[in-house]
């Protein structure tokens, strides 16, 4: 058998009788369907960590062909989306946007069931980084230190 579990916050009565605020788990049967286990990530792009350095380092190399097209690297790092109404990018066109100590760098972060994985670089000093890893707060923590100390 195989069923389909959600959770969302309620109000549940404990042994006590007493109602409580919680976490509720909801199980739906499926039935006797094979299990469905998502093995890819929400893109489906997987890769080796070699593949994901060759990438960002295409998107800061200025002999790269991706580099010789001014519109396309204008507008990949000029921002779609701001905070407020200043010009302070938080997203553009794919990648997330970040400022560690003034040095603005863009990445993204993906994973699937026990993998996460980033790359993060600032396009003008040519600088980045990327990595996978079980643990997702750890990239937070690099890139912090790193861009600080570019």
């Amino acid at each position: 058998m195989c069923y389909d579990l959600s959770t969302h916050g309620g109000y549940k009565e404990n042994e006590d009788g007493v109602i409580e605020e919680g976490i509720i788990e909801e199980f739906k049967s499926k039935g006797t369907c094979l299990f469905n286990d998502q093995l890819y990530p929400c893109g489906s792009i997987t890769g080796t960590i070699g593949d994901l350095a060759t990438f960002a380092q295409a998107l800061v190399n200025d002999d790269h062909p991706c580099s010789k097209m001014p519109k396309l690297r204008r507008s990949s790092f000029s921002g779609s989306s701001f905070y407020g109404n200043t010009d302070i990018p938080s997203f553009s066109y794919g990648f997330d946007v970040h400022e560690y100590n003034n040095v603005r760098s863009f990445g993204h972060t993906g994973g699937t069931f026990g993998c996460v994985s980033n790359m993060e670089f600032d396009p003008v000093s040519k600088f980045g980084v990327v990595g996978l890893s079980n643990c997702a707060m750890i990239f937070q923590t690099i890139c912090a230190h790193l861009f600080s100390e570019a």
